[in-house]
């Protein structure tokens, strides 16, 4: 899924680590806008617009 396409509580896949979106921040760069993705545990990943992660409806009923 694209950076762009992101919600506050999705749960994406880092490295193989699933974690859960507790914040997006949009970041204006000399590049133009970034992201910022805030996770309820470690630490905050910055994206590209055009970027891609690893997502899933399931991983969300996971959580309960």
């Amino acid at each position: 899924m694209k950076a762009t396409q992101l919600q506050c509580g999705d749960m994406v896949s880092l490295s193989g680590d699933i974690r859960e979106i507790k914040d997006i921040r949009s970041l204006e760069t000399s590049r133009g806008t970034e992201f910022v993705l805030v996770f309820k545990t470690g630490s905050p990943l910055r994206l590209q617009p055009t970027d891609e992660v690893e997502t899933s409806p399931y991983w969300r009923q996971l959580r309960r």
